[in-house]
């Protein structure tokens, strides 16, 4: 103890010595970890207006938060995620039109899954005029075509319809049809036509449905034909339903 300094000032001195070592062990021993640093730099952010959680760091809700690696969320216990929002504006948004896999909903464009056909199948639709003495495809199916032609007999005898086994019809093929004068049918149509409108030709209009079984599809082809006197001129249009089956 030097000579010049008094005892109880001495002691003060030692004090104030311990006192700082220890403030500067404390110091030490309360380093923030670097999950806290992470936080407490996002939590800046955030109070900035922009969030930025970096892969592994925390999530900030109301925020945009971004991640260089896939987020997941796993609930043993049941379902994982869900989402609410006002009755107009959607729950969820996505970035792009990209298929999303295994995604099950209830409705499609709003619309549930029972308006919808099920299987397999092609609608295909076509309409023609035809001058006088024409005869043409309308529509083709598996194992049939509905043909069209316009004065078959002369002018103005008016348009017809008839269905002919095409390339695709097998032992089996049948047609079955229905217009305002009754029905009618073809048990096998292979390699064989027939008129489903009167085949001379009709100058009143007709709508005509003819239903084919090719063994493993069905064709439901529903036309319609009428005449313009004027131009002696044929009008057809229909469409054509098949389904597997």
């Amino acid at each position: 103890m030097p000579s010049h300094t008094t005892i109880p000032a001495y002691a003060a001195a030692l004090t104030r010595t311990a006192v700082g070592k220890a403030r500067v062990r404390r110091l030490h021993l309360h380093r923030p970890s670097a999950a806290t640093v992470i936080s407490l730099v996002a939590l800046f952010f955030a109070m900035g207006g922009t969030a930025v959680a970096a892969t592994g760091g925390t999530f900030i809700l109301g925020k945009a938060n971004t991640a260089t690696s896939v987020s997941s969320l796993t609930n043993t216990k049941g379902t994982a995620l869900s989402l609410s929002s006002t009755s107009t504006t959607p729950a969820l948004k996505v970035s792009n039109s990209v298929q999303v896999p295994n995604l099950n909903a209830s409705e499609l464009g709003g619309t549930p899954a029972s308006g919808y056909m099920r299987g397999g199948g092609d609608t295909t639709g076509k309409r023609l005029t035809l001058p006088n003495g024409i005869i043409a495809t309308l529509l083709s199916g598996p194992g049939a075509d509905l043909l069209a032609t316009c004065d078959p007999t002369g002018t103005p005898t008016g348009p017809a319809f008839i269905i002919e086994g095409n390339s695709g019809a097998v032992a089996g093929t049948t047609a079955l049809w229905w217009n305002k004068d009754g029905a009618g049918s073809n048990t096998a149509l292979k390699g064989t036509v027939s008129a489903v409108t009167p085949g001379s030709g009709s100058t009143t209009p007709y709508v005509v449905t003819v239903q084919v079984d090719n063994v493993t599809s069905i064709s439901t082809f529903t036309a319609s034909e009428w005449y313009n006197s004027g131009s002696d001129t044929c009008h057809f249009t229909g469409q054509v339903v098949t389904t597997s089956g």
